[in-house]
């Protein structure tokens, strides 16, 4: 028999412990496994680091231990390339780069912004004189997190793709240890910030960034299931740490960028996924910690919560064209202009 199989795993170390294993070479047929997590190190260990939440070691939170990994996920790309004959050094060598770092199409910054496709937020780089330095501080900080990544080995198999919350001035060096900052779990939007850096600049930097946190944060950072399912969890020193749970975190607005830019049928179903994520705050009511709750009804804050609604029905609406999702929103609204204070 002639011919063979190149099988490349995007992201083979950066989201170790990664393996690829060939049995049987000796024989007629042999046998190739790609290992998204090798079989020969330790198995997973998804336990939380305490029994107790530690909350007055952190700046804020909730004094309830809801970490648990029920409901995560983690995607990999496996790729296969069929072949007639043994390929050269040099043919694997380039086929595994693209397969690392895949080519992407993509428009002109200009293109993007007339669009409005991705909001009003943003504006194209200022080309004054006095622009200058803010130019240059936008373009060093997307420079400073690439470069973080790398100093402070932000890799593996659950924590690749996202950032750490906060510095510490004095220890210099992020706050790891802390269950109120360590990995970020998009708390604050850095995935926004990302986003809106490659549009206005086409910065390829910024496009990997943003491209890894979503992958990450779409999935490891959410529930998909179980009692907190199309829930978030916030800042922890573990993804699924956090006892808050927030629809803010999980929600559609932080991946649409991506969707758009791409066509990602798994980041599509993961916006869609959230649609009705308002069932989740009834399940889990977000101000139980200051309010009772009723039978009837639970409770919710405009900006965390009902605005995170919006962005997933303004997902779904603009992707099927269903009026229900807008409907929701301007039902929203108007209910917002009725109230006393509105």
């Amino acid at each position: 028999a002639t011919g063979g199989v190149a099988v490349t795993l995007r992201g083979f170390w950066q989201k170790f412990p990664a393996a690829l294993e060939v049995d049987g070479m000796a024989g007629e047929s042999a046998t190739f496994t790609a290992w998204c997590w090798a079989e020969s190190v330790e198995p997973m260990d998804l336990r939380h680091y305490s029994d107790e939440c530690y909350v007055p070691s952190a700046y804020e939170g909730f004094d309830e231990l809801r970490s648990t990994p029920e409901g995560v996920a983690n995607t990999s790309h496996i790729s296969f390339d069929f072949v007639e004959s043994s390929p050269s050094n040099h043919w694997l060598w380039e086929l595994a780069c693209e397969r690392q770092q895949p080519a992407q199409p993509v428009c002109a910054p200009e293109l993007y912004y007339s669009s409005r496709a991705a909001g009003t937020t943003w504006g194209l780089p200022e080309t004054a004189p006095a622009c200058a330095g803010v130019e240059q501080r936008l373009d060093g900080l997307v420079e400073f997190y690439a470069q973080e990544v790398e100093q402070r080995g932000w890799y593996g198999y659950w924590n690749f793709g996202d950032f750490m919350h906060s510095y510490d001035q004095y220890r210099h060096q992020w706050r790891y240890d802390l269950g109120g900052f360590a990995w970020a779990n998009n708390e604050l939007a850095p995935n926004m910030w990302l986003w809106q850096s490659f549009l206005r600049t086409g910065d390829a930097r910024a496009f990997r960034l943003a491209e890894a946190m979503t992958w990450h944060s779409a999935e490891v950072d959410r529930h998909h299931f179980g009692a907190y399912s199309q829930l978030g969890s916030r800042h922890n020193v573990v993804h699924w740490g956090c006892g808050c749970k927030e629809v803010r975190i999980s929600m559609a607005g932080l991946h649409r960028y991506y969707y758009f830019l791409t066509g990602d049928e798994r980041i599509g179903e993961l916006l869609s996924e959230v649609r009705d994520a308002e069932h989740a705050l009834d399940r889990l009511d977000p101000m139980r910690e200051f309010y009772e709750r009723t039978t009837e009804r639970t409770h919710i804050r405009i900006g965390p919560d009902w605005s995170a609604l919006v962005s997933n029905w303004f997902s779904e609406w603009e992707r099927t064209g269903d009026a229900q999702w807008k409907d929701r929103i301007l039902k929203g609204i108007s209910q917002l202009e009725a109230m006393p204070h509105g």
